[in-house]
């Protein structure tokens, strides 16, 4: 905290989602990443290819970029290896799942197949299936960084915080229902979202900076910053940073050309050098003393 106020100075059903579309949702603009996913079906996954989960009797973690499990009652080994097919799906999403699914079976006698259902721009599911084996819904999304990937593969719905995650603007056409806080649930895009921080004293476009600054401000040590204005003299306002058990700083602000910004913020008094340089019209009645050029505190001029 002290370091960063000092830095102020069985038919399973599959969902497959595109994070950012544009032409990435057509089969053209998906085919180098299918390309390449495809290219290393036989190396095992890679970025934005998920590795097979592990079959288990419960939920957990599948691969990366999955959530959830897909059950598979084993039977006598075939040796077959990637086998499985894909229906309902063209370009490059059937290439990714066809590389998807070799990765899938391992030759354990319970080869799955997928079939997709339903595909809304650069978002799909559909299912996994398999003769005399169980299976589980999954869910697929496609973003530019990672291609096509899973997002969810399980016999329960995704865990709405999951799908934020992975596929914040997956539609609820495609998704259903999602897990939150055990209970299912309409999905919708934007269902889970981090709060705001908390701000008092503001109104309007300081709100909206503070809120903004905080966010930057705010990184997940478990100290995370408030904000509270205590007076605020047209476009200039005073006030503090804060939070539970963590050590706070006084902070000043003003409005200009670009909108509103940190003038100061620290612990001890501003000196009269930042205040000229950033805040020159800073009135009296939010700041009254700083630290002069001898070291010592002095009243505040304001310069203009």
């Amino acid at each position: 905290m002290g370091t960063r106020i000092a830095a102020l100075a069985s038919s399973a059903v599959v969902v497959l989602a595109l994070t950012a579309c544009g032409s990435g949702g057509s089969d053209a603009a998906d085919s180098s990443a299918a390309r390449s996913s495809a290219a290393s079906a036989s190396g095992g996954s890679t970025a934005g290819m998920p590795s097979a989960p592990t079959a288990t009797n419960g939920t957990g973690s599948a691969g990366a970029g999955t959530t959830g499990t897909t059950t598979r009652a084993a039977r006598p080994s075939t040796g077959t290896q990637g086998g499985g097919q894909v229906t309902g799906a063209t370009g490059g999403l059937k290439a990714y799942l066809e590389a998807h699914l070799a990765d899938v079976n391992k030759g354990d006698g319970c080869d799955v197949n997928i079939r997709v259902d339903k595909r809304v721009g650069g978002y799909a599911r559909g299912s996994y299936f398999a003769s005399e084996c169980e299976a589980g819904k999954g869910i697929w999304a496609y973003s530019e960084a990672a291609g096509w990937h899973v997002v969810h593969r399980g016999q329960e719905p995704p865990q709405c915080t999951e799908l934020a995650r992975l596929a914040p603007q997956m539609p609820t056409s495609i998704a259903g229902q999602c897990l939150l806080d055990g209970k299912a649930v309409t999905w919708r895009p934007g269902l889970v979202a981090e709060p705001d921080p908390q701000v008092t004293g503001a109104t309007g476009e300081l709100r909206t900076y503070l809120l903004g600054r905080l966010r930057t401000m705010n990184a997940g040590d478990g100290c995370d910053l408030g904000a509270g204005v205590d007076k605020r003299v047209g476009g200039y306002a005073r006030g503090s940073y804060f939070a539970p058990e963590c050590e706070g700083a006084a902070a000043l602000w003003a409005q200009g050309a670009n909108g509103w910004s940190e003038v100061w913020s620290g612990q001890d008094t501003p000196t009269c050098a930042t205040l000229r340089s950033r805040a020159p019209g800073m009135p009296t009645s939010i700041v009254d003393r700083c630290v002069g050029d001898a070291g010592k505190a002095e009243p505040w001029r304001p310069t203009r």
